[in-house]
């Protein structure tokens, strides 16, 4: 089950990374960090996932 999530939450990360909503960490509510937010970052993220998944890159 854990190797089929995997690369659902690699497609999914640039999309979480945005979320302004709060997020759920240990039971509560944690903010996204600012590094975590950055586009920059998550765009490298996004096209090195769609490298190691042999997906095209928008």
């Amino acid at each position: 089950m854990v190797e089929l999530m995997f690369p659902l939450l690699l497609l999914l990360l640039p999309f979480l990374l945005y979320m302004a909503a709060p997020q759920i960490s240990d039971c509560h509510v944690a903010w996204v960090s600012a590094q975590a937010r950055n586009e920059t970052i998550a765009r490298r993220l996004w096209d090195v996932s769609c490298d190691l998944l042999g997906l095209p890159i928008d």
